[in-house]
């Protein structure tokens, strides 16, 4: 059996410097406040992450295992950013 902290997929934040100026902290801090509204901490994790080198379009968030990319996000852009890997 894996390691549950290793299944679960991870909702990466970049905390660069340009995404950091766009709020990616507090995006990342409403991402797991999503998480965990939807009782979804056993599938999912989020991590801050260095620089992902798309500066034009910060705040990015990435989800590799899906191949999802949030481009100029918005803390208010968390819920739905968590439903969308959620499906």
């Amino acid at each position: 059996m894996g390691d549950q902290k290793h299944d679960k997929v991870k909702i990466k934040v970049c905390v660069g410097s340009h995404c950091k100026d766009k709020k990616s902290k507090k995006i990342a801090r409403r991402l797991e406040d999503w998480v965990l509204a939807f009782g979804l901490e056993d599938k999912m994790r989020v991590t801050r992450c260095d620089c992902l080198k798309r500066c034009k379009e910060a705040a990015v968030v990435v989800v590799p295992a899906r191949d999802l990319v949030f481009e100029k996000a918005k803390p208010g852009d968390a819920e739905k950013i968590v439903k969308a890997v959620s499906e």
